[in-house]
């Protein structure tokens, strides 16, 4: 779970639970939960949902975050508004719904492949395999894109390339992995290059000095 205060990815232990309805037939329990960040000792706040699933013979558990509102998430000025919006929606999103969260970035992946590195193939599969052949790519990027044609759910469901769209069952993990994904390729094209530009026009400027 990531901290909607401090960005932490901790995993939490509720520190209160107030069950307020129960059907024994249908095996449903709601609750607000409450939690604090172990590093920024903010309090989080969620509803949640818990449905029985015969076939894990467990309770699985919805949340929808209710403190605070949003999660706070800062991106570097040197991303393009338009790809930061959509990144920090599906960011914000996360906990209600990851499925939706997963819609969001694969289409923006897609987006940035399009008209970042001029890629266009039939799907989002073919698109990454095409990505891949980048000379430049830093290892852990290579590495983080690569995995997304080789996790478990994705193999299994071919859907998730065919229509980038379409919104599919995923998994919590699964969604942030992707938005993980987006965070190196916006490190990657956006942010490193500004900082070697950077770099590179002081060392000008004290080259410059010298030879006066």
């Amino acid at each position: 779970m990531i901290c909607p205060h401090c960005n932490k990815n901790i995993d939490f232990k509720a520190t209160y639970k107030f069950e307020y309805f129960e059907n024994t037939v249908h095996k449903l329990k709601r609750s607000i939960q409450g939690y604090k960040c172990e590093f920024c000792k903010s309090v989080i706040v969620f509803n949640v949902s818990s449905q029985y699933n015969y076939h894990e013979k467990k309770y699985i558990d919805k949340k929808e975050l209710i403190f605070p509102k949003h999660i706070k998430k800062i991106l570097s000025r040197e991303i393009p508004e338009n790809y930061k919006e959509e990144y920090l929606e599906a960011y914000s999103i996360l906990e209600l719904s990851p499925k939706s969260s997963a819609t969001l970035c694969r289409r923006l992946l897609q987006t940035i492949l399009h008209n970042e590195f001029n890629i266009q193939k039939a799907n989002l599969q073919q698109e990454i395999l095409e990505f891949l052949k980048t000379p430049d790519i830093p290892t852990i990027l290579f590495e983080t894109i690569d995995k997304i044609r080789i996790i478990g759910n994705w193999a299994a469901h071919p859907k998730k390339y065919e229509n980038t769209n379409e919104i599919v069952d995923v998994e919590r993990d699964e969604a942030t992995f992707l938005l993980e994904i987006i965070e190196e390729l916006f490190d990657y094209k956006f942010v490193k290059p500004k900082l070697i530009k950077e770099r590179i026009d002081k060392l000008n400027s004290k080259i410059h000095e010298i030879k006066k």
